[in-house]
């Protein structure tokens, strides 16, 4: 035993210096020597789990528990290991098990709560987090979470009022600072002139957190009408909405007007990540390095446009930006609302979205690519348009696939008189969140308040945005409902390219005529609305002719694949246009710095 022991210390050494590599196999010499070792089972688990063996990590971590079951510490790694394997309940049971051995264990709490959110259970996770917090007040982790189940059941209130404090608690806590300034994006009283305020002030901190240096000096060559190296920033090159709609750019872009680099900063890259880094072999991968190493890194690749493409979106790198790491930097896609920081120069939109006079509140210029700002790669998988259901069901469905943060008390009462309108229609909403029977008991309260019963809202919590599954969720609806201020985009797409009118209502700003530009790419003229009272009209007018419903139902995906809105080499041509349009501003001042001027 004297030679295991000295094995197992030399493995915690090998963690401690920071090569677990050599720690595992040395470990595995520990379990093979003495195979109830508790210490040598958990530290390989770990690893296994770590590096994505789910199943090896539990065969280990079950053998380390049962080998100490009174430890704290081989119930938490066994929890996480069994909530990777989707053993949700049991794994439930084993971080209780680990509180009950070490109740003062913060990393257990913080376990907990996250199980909770997983099985919808959201003010009893709330109040593990609220625990963690307690035990470990220097750790972000539970005090994000928290924010996060607020924003997740609709509490836009809460969740402000939480992060506006865990940024006093965390004053240097990046995402702190970004998801207190995101969450306004979705009060439905915050005008766009005051969300520019919010967002110029966390422009101003994340510049003092780049530390606030003069803009380094660009060697780029500045021949207006050369080939462009532009780089696209983005943590969402894989399953993700924005990644979808980049794709279609990327995969378009003229060689002979720009050569496209990638610095990708994800997190957990998926199949579609591969196929990014098959198809853009100037891929530079970013996650692991800082903001200024990012910076340094475009402008030894000697970029000429950098494009931001998450704003403040989770594990955003928008903060490279503050570094000026290219002569010219630009937003696009990812975010709804204004950086707020000087150092990105432009925001790519257009005239609908963008319409003469809602310059002021962008704090970048407003570069409008012609025809439309996006392209739609819809699923290849997506299933067959099916005829409306109104027609066998004998009423009406209205529905939405939307984040439940969206539907705010506004979108509440107008949807509720929507239903008042059409009397017998039906509401489904569809989303992830609503396995949680806490939310959908909070959904059916706020529609109850305006007269609208539990039976007439169907809140189904079975799909995710993800599979074909969400997009099948369309063909049990007759009319879309978008949601406002903060208008759907990939929803928007996918419940036209399925055939439904989506009702939209138009506002002052791209956060919320993103739906009507959707509309105009789409070639659609009839299903957008300029207020809550022709809302309601619009989408009672569409109801109340299933014979229409059916023949937009039959016609549409055909019209949409003729459409701009899937016009994938026509709208990369009005991007490299608008390209174009800001390198020659830049250019003419030969050494000014980007902007519009």
């Amino acid at each position: 035993m004297a030679n295991v022991e000295r094995w197992f210390a030399d493995a915690l050494r090998y963690m401690r210096t920071g090569d677990p590599d050599a720690a595992y196999r040395v470990g595995r010499k520990v379990i093979d020597a003495a195979p109830d070792h508790a210490g040598a089972l958990g530290l390989c688990g770990a690893y296994l789990l770590a590096h994505g063996n789910t199943e090896g990590a539990l065969s280990l971590l079950e053998r380390a528990a049962a080998a100490n079951p009174d430890a704290a510490g081989p119930q938490v790694d066994l929890a996480r290991a069994l909530k990777a394997a989707g053993r949700t309940e049991e794994a439930l049971a084993a971080a209780r098990r680990a509180i009950a051995a070490t109740p003062d264990l913060a990393a257990a709490h913080k376990d907990l709560g996250d199980l909770l959110r997983d099985l919808g259970a959201f003010s009893e996770s709330i109040d593990a987090y609220r625990e963690a917090m307690r035990l470990a007040p220097d750790d972000p982790a539970p005090d994000l979470a928290i924010g996060s189940v607020l924003r997740e059941l609709g509490d836009v209130a809460g969740a402000r009022e939480h992060l506006q404090g865990m940024v006093l608690r965390h004053p240097d806590h990046p995402t702190a600072r970004d998801n207190a300034a995101f969450i306004e994006c979705y009060d439905p009283d915050r005008t766009p002139e005051a969300l520019r305020v919010v967002h110029e002030a966390w422009g101003k901190a994340a510049a003092e957190q780049a530390g606030g240096r003069a803009a380094p000096t660009h060697r780029n060559d500045p021949d207006p009408d050369r080939p462009l190296k532009v780089g696209y920033l983005s943590p969402d090159f894989r399953r993700h909405p924005v990644g979808m709609f980049v794709a279609s750019i990327l995969g378009f872009h003229d060689p002979k007007a720009v050569v496209p680099y990638v610095y990708a900063s994800v997190l957990k890259p998926d199949d579609i990540t591969a196929a990014f880094r098959r198809v853009c072999p100037r891929w530079r991968d970013v996650v692991a390095v800082s903001d200024a190493e990012a910076a340094a890194q475009v402008r030894r690749d000697g970029i000429d446009i950098l494009v931001d493409l998450a704003g403040l979106t989770a594990d955003n790198r928008l903060r490279v930006l503050a570094y000026r790491a290219a002569p010219v930097q630009a937003t696009y896609l990812g975010y709804p609302a204004t950086t707020g920081l000087a150092t990105v120069d432009w925001r790519l939109t257009d005239a609908v979205a963008n319409p003469p006079g809602t310059e002021s509140l962008f704090t970048e210029g407003l570069a409008r690519v012609e025809g439309g700002f996006c392209c739609y790669m819809p699923r290849p998988d997506s299933p067959p348009v099916v005829p409306p259901p109104a027609l066998t069901n004998g009423y009406v469905t209205f529905g939405s696939v939307t984040n439940t943060v969206k539907v705010n008390p506004r979108v509440v009462a107008v949807w509720a008189k929507v239903l008042q309108a059409v009397p017998g229609s039906r509401l489904l909403l569809v989303r992830g969140s609503f396995r949680s029977a806490e939310l959908r008991e909070r959904f059916h309260q706020a529609f109850a308040v305006h007269g609208i019963e539990s039976q007439r809202v169907v809140l189904e919590g079975t799909a995710t945005l993800d599979t074909p599954d969400a997009l099948a969720a369309y063909n049990r609806m007759d009319v879309a409902l978008d949601t406002f201020p903060y208008n759907g985009h990939t929803t928007t797409c996918e419940a036209l390219w399925m055939g439904l009118p989506v009702i939209v209502l138009a506002g002052r700003s791209f956060i919320d005529r993103v739906g009507v530009s959707l509309l105009a790419m789409a070639g659609i003229d009839d299903m957008a609305a300029g207020t809550d009272d022709a809302y309601v009209a619009l989408a009672a007018r569409w109801a109340s002719d299933p014979e229409r419903l059916a023949e937009v139902r039959a016609a549409q995906r055909g019209k949409l694949e003729r459409s701009r809105l899937l016009d994938a080499a026509a709208c990369t041509r009005a991007v490299e246009a608008a390209y174009r349009g800001m390198w020659r501003a830049w250019c003419e001042r030969r050494g000014g710095e980007g902007g519009p001027g």
